[in-house]
């Protein structure tokens, strides 16, 4: 995937760091609505 705008979906596989929460919220706002957001954060 080149950019954000072609996603189809938000899959976050691992806990997300303080310090990269910022990032993940650009990317989300980059994707178009209406998309899945998948969490699968183990311990």
């Amino acid at each position: 995937m080149t950019s954000p705008h072609h996603a189809d979906l938000l899959l976050v596989t691992r806990p997300v760091a303080r310090y990269a929460e910022q990032e993940l919220r650009r990317t989300d706002d980059a994707i178009p609505e209406t998309k899945p957001i998948i969490t699968a954060a183990l311990p």
